[in-house]
């Protein structure tokens, strides 16, 4: 399934950002299986996703590692003090961090990489920021806190997260969502969070931020591994379109073993175009290049009562999979159509 990975780079940044773009005109990849899980809006490099599909989450990470000495205790330095270079070109020793000024002015990418090396370095630090996001009253600031913090990663952000998940406030619920979209690889915690509320929640908002979090499932156990696609193969059949087009994204990620091809392949049957398309693209270098696969995906794709999109997503799909040299030029012919169907369009 990790021959994905070359694919979803034909459109990085598609991610949640898709899916509320998307809402189905209402308002709302596959992961290898020993990668390391986390919108704002760019997969991470070393993990992107079926980017191409409408449904296809990403998320973001910082790239800073941890550097230099751990952080000194609080001082008054502002947070644009972080990264600024003296005359020579070289970066300034590490400043303090002064938590109640910080995200309170915009900060470049550089200085938000140095100041998320800062709170992995500090835990003390980085719970000092914890409790000014508890404070915090404006909501555009508590954003950009939530996303250091989310960077940051951690048990204590973990714990900050489902608390916020778990409330009974809108805004604070998704939030903690986006927090834990953002959680170290592999965090068994934010899986854990995650299951409880497929098994739980039945609003589509949620059940899609939800689902967002599994977008990087990392290292995942076996067990855990069936336990999380079995869940998110039932979000494949709910009532709401932008549900079940996330739900196909995430269980493409999961699924390593075949066993969810009838579902995959279901799918391409969906009443909605934008979750049929989103299907197609789940099977871009499926595990399982068998007959029905095939068969299904040529269907699709020589149904011209189907959109530009789903057909295209097909060809994709097609590619990655065993063809001989006249399915090859069969599959080149149509795509020159559809492209001449794009450009009168």
């Amino acid at each position: 399934m990790s021959g994905r990975l070359g694919v979803a780079a034909v459109s990085v940044m598609c991610a949640v950002a898709v899916v509320i773009g998307f809402q189905f005109h209402a308002g709302a990849g596959k992961e290898p299986a020993q990668s390391s899980v986390a919108t704002d809006a760019s997969l991470p490099t070393d993990e992107p996703g079926d980017a191409a599909s409408p449904f296809s989450l990403s998320t973001e990470s910082a790239t800073s590692s941890v550097q230099g000495p751990e952080a000194e205790s609080a001082a008054a330095v502002s947070a644009q003090s972080v990264g600024k270079t003296d005359g020579g070109g070289a970066s300034s020793t590490r400043a303090s961090l002064d938590v109640a000024q910080l995200a309170r002015t915009p900060i470049d990418d550089d200085e938000f990489d140095e100041v998320v090396a800062q709170l992995r370095a500090n835990p003390a630090l980085l719970q000092r920021l914890i409790d000014e996001f508890r404070q915090e009253q404006d909501p555009d600031r508590r954003e950009q806190l939530m996303k250091l913090l989310g960077h940051a990663g951690g048990a204590d952000v973990t714990l900050l997260a489902s608390e916020l998940v778990y409330s009974g406030d809108d805004a604070s619920r998704t939030l903690g969502l986006q927090m834990l979209q953002r959680a170290q690889p592999g965090s068994a915690e934010v899986q854990q969070i995650a299951s409880d509320l497929l098994a739980s929640e039945i609003e589509p908002q949620i059940l899609v931020g939800t689902l967002a979090t599994l977008a990087r499932p990392g290292t995942v156990n076996t067990e855990n591994r069936g336990l999380l696609a079995d869940q998110v193969a039932v979000m494949t059949s709910h009532p709401d379109a932008a549900v079940r087009g996330v739900s196909l994204d995430i269980l493409s990620r999961l699924s390593t073993d075949g066993r969810d091809t009838p579902v995959l392949l279901a799918a391409l049957s969906d009443s909605n175009e934008r979750v049929r398309e989103s299907a197609a693209y789940a099977l871009v270098e499926h595990e399982d290049d068998s007959i029905a696969v095939r068969s299904s995906l040529w269907q699709m794709l020589q149904d011209t009562d189907q959109g530009v999109s789903p057909r295209s997503a097909a060809i994709l799909a097609l590619r990655s999979l065993t063809l001989t040299a006249e399915e090859k030029q069969e599959l080149d012919a149509i795509e020159r159509q559809l492209g001449q169907i794009r450009r009168l369009q």
